[in-house]
Order: structure tokens, then sequence, then C-alpha cells
């Protein structure tokens, strides 16, 4: 009986030993359960910040894009009112200089005006003879269609360029009528627009026949006529009038 207590004792030592592994393995099981529990809650709280960073990011990339957009805008406008602006200072430069020109024209055309102004005074002052009577007088003395093989001649020698002669003299004794053939060359001339001036010398007129008088009425007439003639004639009488008033000699 004894022997029967004692393997029954032995027997429920024996299930009290199983029974407290089972609850240690229980409370390990417990332990273990929380212990998943926890690294999850962790898991799951640190998923949740990466998905609020990733969301945070998000919106900053989202901000960053249309922060970016506009700063593109912007430049676009800023590019457009930039094209604008050069576009009206190269208009404003353009009418500038539009007005620059005109200015400069104006001031050309009344310097030029101003300088053909003191020229025509300096002209003004030389002595000037028109011949345009003498010539009418002596032409109505010419018989038409003498002296023809003269006037070929002289018209020969007038186109000929390449003649070494500039000067052609009239000779003859008084009364064989050279002033007639000078008058008939200086109306034929006249009607071609060929003349450029000319003097009849008078032995009853003192005026006709001083040569000053005719040298500056020669001048005259071809100012009237040959432009580059007139301004070297004015600047070569500017600068006698020059001499004269500084008390140096230098006739007109």
């Amino acid at each position: 009986m004894i022997k029967d207590m004692w393997k029954a004792q032995r027997e429920g030592h024996k299930e009290q030993e199983e029974d407290h592994g089972t609850v240690q393995d229980t409370y390990q099981a417990v332990k273990d359960v929380r212990q998943i529990h926890q690294d999850t809650h962790q898991v799951v709280k640190e998923m949740w910040t990466t998905q609020q960073e990733v969301h945070q990011k998000q919106e900053e990339d989202h901000r960053t894009l249309q922060d970016t957009q506009q700063a593109v805008e912007d430049v676009r406008h800023i590019h457009q009112d930039t094209h604008q602006a050069v576009e009206e200072v190269v208009k404003a430069q353009k009418k500038t200089l539009k007005a620059v020109q005109e200015v400069n024209e104006k001031f050309e055309n009344l310097k030029e005006r101003t300088d053909e102004s003191k020229g025509d005074e300096i002209l003004r002052k030389l002595a000037e003879v028109n011949s345009q009577k003498v010539i009418e007088d002596h032409v109505e003395q010419y018989q038409e269609g003498t002296r023809a093989v003269f006037f070929e001649s002289v018209e020969k020698w007038l186109d000929d360029r390449s003649s070494p002669n500039r000067v052609m003299v009239i000779s003859g004794n008084a009364g064989m009528g050279k002033s007639v053939i000078a008058a008939v060359i200086c109306k034929r001339l006249q009607k071609a627009g060929r003349l450029s001036g000319s003097h009849f010398c008078q032995h009853d007129k003192a005026r006709y026949r001083n040569p000053k008088v005719m040298l500056q009425s020669l001048a005259c007439q071809l100012s009237s006529s040959l432009p580059e003639y007139k301004d070297a004639l004015v600047k070569t009488l500017s600068r006698n009038l020059g001499a004269q008033q500084h008390g140096s000699q230098g006739p007109l």
C-alpha cells in the first residue's frame, strides 16, 4: 500500500512537473507573443513614421515642383518683359537716331545755307557786267550763213577734249567782225547750255575795259555755273578778306 502511495505520489509529482513545464511554456509563449506584439507595434510605428516621412517628402517635392513651375513661369514672364523692354529700347534708339539724323541734316542744310549766304555776300562785292545786251546787239549784225567754216572750226575745237590748246584767239584788224563772231559763238553756246561766262571790252566805256572788272565779272559768271569753282573762289576771297581785316595786304 505504501508502495502504491509512493507510486501515486511520484506520478502526482511528475504531473506537477509537467504542469509546471506547461505553465512555463505557456508563460514563455505569452512572453514571446508579447515580444512579437511589441516588435510588431514597433515595426508598425516605424512604418507609420516612414509613411509620414514619405508623405511629408512627397508634399515637399510637390511644393518644390510647384515652386519650380512658378519660377519657370516667372522667368518666362521676365524674358517676355525683357524682350518687350529691349524692343522698346531699340525703337527708342531708332527714333533717337532718326531725330539726330534729322537734326544733323537740318544743321548741315542750315550750315550750307549760311555758307552759301556768306559766299553770295562775298561774291556780291565783286564787279559784275551783264553782256547779254551787247551779245544781242552784235548778233543782229551777223549775216546768216557767213563764216560757217570758222564756226565749224570753233565747235570742233570745243568738242575736242584731247586738244592741248586751252585758249583760242581771234585776231584781226578793227572792223573785221571779231565782236560779231564772238557774240554769235556766245549765242550758240547759250542755246546749247555750254556758255559759262562772257565779257566784251568796249573802248569807249572805262568800266568795260577795266581788267579788274573783267576778271571779277567772269569769276561771278563762272561761279553761277560751276559749284566747285564757286567754293574755291569763296574760300580764296574769304582768306583775302581775313587778311585785310588783320592789316595784311591782299586785294579782293
